[in-house]
């Protein structure tokens, strides 16, 4: 199937969401990431469909909606850690819409948090961290994600918990062929191989913030618009998203797939200069 030039580099609006899902349903299945854990029957091709919560839960909810009214079940990783406080009233209230939603809620965790402690503190920090936001979803979480793996120093030091399932488990790298929208980037793997059908399992991350209800074409259009929702709300932690966005490593990633969307596109939907 060919992916249509409009979707493989998109405006990144809940409208270009809306319609990429569709495309992705009618070549595979779709589902949250507990079905390869749970080894469920599913039909060939297959996608798994996850998003991290990095900025705030609220920002999930249009996205969220799109999903379930299309019959789509994904996964959200929600922290306790970053730049929001999902114990807040309006962010709590944003949680339990995604679990009314059906959809499955993880735990995505800063490493950082977990520094200098042994292994045995470790594991009890991570429990009392994984209850605190099972307080707040009214439902049993079993499922971790770990906040900006590729920017980490140091090893997940979970990757191999008992108690958990994780997000970035080995056997579920090996088996899936992985694509995240970081930064807009689309890497390592690039969105059209959620479109191969040589590739029986596909695995997506998507990330919320970075679509928008009106279009943002640079990525400084997207930070001011990001820095306005955070403004509006009160955070465990303040955040600079535009230095965040700068460190990334997918910065990079994200000027080289614009560059080469103006190189094949005289008209392309995002600026050369974003």
């Amino acid at each position: 199937m060919t992916l249509r030039h409009d979707l493989q580099f998109p405006d990144f609006t809940l409208d270009a969401y809306s319609r990429l899902l569709d495309q992705l349903l009618a070549v595979r299945e779709l589902s949250p990431l507990s079905n390869w854990f749970n080894g469920s029957p599913r039909s060939q091709p297959h996608l798994l469909l996850r998003h991290d919560v990095d900025f705030l839960p609220s920002l999930a909810l249009p996205m969220a909606r799109i999903e379930h009214q299309k019959g789509v079940r994904s996964t959200w990783f929600i922290g306790i850690h970053l730049s929001y406080n999902p114990l807040g009233p309006s962010q709590a209230l944003a949680i339990g819409e995604l679990v009314s939603l059906d959809h499955e809620i993880g735990f995505h965790y800063d490493a950082a948090v977990y520094d200098g402690l042994d292994r045995a503190q470790q594991r009890d920090r991570l429990r009392a961290d994984v209850a605190q936001l099972e307080s707040v979803t009214e439902t049993s979480i079993d499922s971790i994600a770990m906040h900006n793996p590729s920017s980490a120093i140091a090893p997940d030091p979970f990757l191999a918990d008992e108690n958990f399932r994780n997000a970035y488990n080995p056997d579920l790298m090996a088996d899936a062929c992985y694509t995240s929208d970081s930064c807009r980037a689309w890497r390592p793997q690039g969105l059209a191989t959620c479109f191969d059908s040589d590739i029986p399992l596909a695995y997506l991350l998507i990330h919320p913030e970075v679509w928008t209800a009106e279009p943002t074409p640079s990525w400084r259009d997207l930070l001011d618009h990001l820095q306005t929702q955070l403004a509006s709300e009160s955070f465990s932690e303040r955040s600079d998203v535009a230095a965040l966005w700068a460190q990334h490593p997918a910065r990079a990633a994200h000027d080289r797939r614009v560059a080469q969307a103006a190189v094949n596109d005289p008209a392309p939907t995002e600026s050369p200069s974003s």
